[in-house]
């Protein structure tokens, strides 16, 4: 017996056919972390630490937003991702 039932937005899904889609997105934006790395490569010269820093976070971030299953954490991965944006 459950004494208490989260909200609607609070719960986890209980629909899988809703999850696949954010797993494909979140399948393309883990693919596209080391190609974005590949790309700048030899056009980062200054600062090369703290920009890799911002975009694993960033994709930390995004990642997050993805896989979230709450809206607490989606709220809290989203926030993350404004931080290297800004």
């Amino acid at each position: 017996m459950r004494i208490y039932e989260p909200p609607y937005l609070l719960a986890p899904s209980r629909e899988p056919r809703l999850r696949k889609p954010l797993q494909l997105d979140d399948a393309r934006i883990t693919l596209l972390g080391p190609i974005v790395v590949m790309s700048s490569w030899t056009y980062i010269q200054k600062q090369q630490k703290g920009y890799y820093v911002l975009l694993l976070i960033l994709q930390t971030g995004v990642t997050g937003v993805f896989t979230s299953y709450d809206l607490i954490l989606f709220y809290v991965f989203f926030e993350l991702t404004l931080i290297p944006m800004y």
